[in-house]
């Protein structure tokens, strides 16, 4: 709403506030600026999106609407095709400006999650980490926000792929690192899972319910 900020300095002081706690921006951002989104379709390498099967009307509101627009879209969105694939939340988002000027925009949240044993993860092309048992079972998540402007195209597509095998890597061994595949504390994980379920409204079995 506000691309001159100059007078304030609110992002440059909110950027220096975040780094003191050594959290950088994973955004690039364009110069001078650091920390700025891409828009989506600047790039001109970027496989374009296909919106003639989808109802911008629809998508809107309806989470149905939007997982198909997304599942019609996964390989220029970046998704695993193996991977579970849910839409977690459709919201509409509404701002006003000081001069009374409405922006209009769709803020859709999607989360994909692949389950599958230690032995496997070479074959996305993640380490398993030192000591972990192959039978074990993992999961790596990942998932995004989509954007969209009054007109129903992309604006923004923030995302934190499944198939990162860094970051994966990365995660798991720190979940190793920290006790989390101990058996011993299963059924604290299975209770926290609970929760996580809730949460992005994933199914909950049955008998866990309450």
């Amino acid at each position: 709403m506000y691309p001159d900020d100059g007078k304030y300095g609110f992002r440059a002081y909110l950027l220096r506030s975040f780094g003191w706690y050594g959290i950088e921006p994973a955004a690039k951002g364009r110069p001078p600026e650091s920390g700025i989104w891409s828009a989506s379709g600047t790039d001109s390498s970027e496989p374009e999106l296909d919106y003639s099967r989808c109802h911008p009307a629809a998508m809107e509101d309806d989470p149905t609407e939007m997982a198909r627009f997304i599942w019609e879209n996964r390989e220029p969105l970046g998704l695993m095709e193996g991977a579970e694939t849910r839409v977690v939340s459709v919201n509409p988002c509404w701002r006003v400006g000081i001069d009374g000027f409405h922006l209009r925009e769709t803020v859709a949240q999607y989360v994909q999650s692949l389950q599958i044993k230690a032995s496997e993860l070479g074959e996305v092309k993640v380490k398993r980490p030192d000591g972990m048992p192959p039978e074990t079972e993992v999961t790596l998540y990942g998932g995004g926000v989509l954007v969209f402007d009054e007109h129903g195209r992309v604006k923004y597509h923030i995302h934190n792929h499944v198939n990162n095998p860094e970051e994966q890597t990365r995660r798991l061994k720190s979940l190793f690192e920290r006790g989390y595949y101990d058996p011993e504390i299963a059924s604290q994980r299975r209770f926290a899972r609970l929760h996580r379920q809730r949460m992005l409204k994933m199914p909950v079995d049955a008998a866990e319910r309450w």
